[in-house]
C-alpha cells in the first residue's frame, strides 16, 4: 500500500493495523500434470461430458483435471478458433471432423 516494495501484503482483523506482509494460502497443492493431443478435429459426444466455458487450453487442462461436478475428467475438448474447454470425466464417444482437438490427462 506504501509502494516500499517489500511484497505481497493483506488486510488484518487488527483494528488497530490495517495491513501487514503476508504468505498468500493455497487452497490446493499443485500436482503436475501431463497432456497428450490425442486427435485434431475430434471432439467428443457424451451425456457425461461438461462445458467449462471460454478458457487458454493451460487453464482448461488445470480445470478438468481437478475435477468438475464431482469427478476428475481423464480427458477433454478444446476448440481452437472458440476457445471452449469441454471436460469429460466418463468415457468418451469420439466426434470426428469438428473445430476440437481431443486431449488426455495423466497425473505425474
Amino acid at each position: 500500500p506504501d509502494d516500499s516494495g517489500g511484497g505481497i501484503w493483506c488486510y488484518t482483523d487488527d483494528k488497530n493495523k490495517r495491513w501487514e506482509y503476508c504468505t498468500p494460502k493455497t487452497k490446493y497443492k499443485a500436482e503436475p500434470i501431463i497432456i497428450d493431443k490425442t486427435k485434431e478435429n475430434a471432439g467428443c459426444s457424451s451425456d457425461t461430458e461438461y462445458d467449462a466455458g471460454k478458457m487458454s487450453l493451460d487453464k482448461c487442462a488445470i480445470y478438468c483435471s481437478n475435477g468438475v461436478k464431482g469427478a476428475k475428467a481423464n480427458s477433454f475438448s478444446y476448440g481452437r478458433d472458440n476457445q471452449k474447454c469441454w471436460c469429460s470425466p466418463g468415457i468418451c464417444k469420439e466426434v470426428k471432423n469438428n473445430k476440437y482437438d481431443r486431449y488426455y490427462l495423466t497425473k505425474t
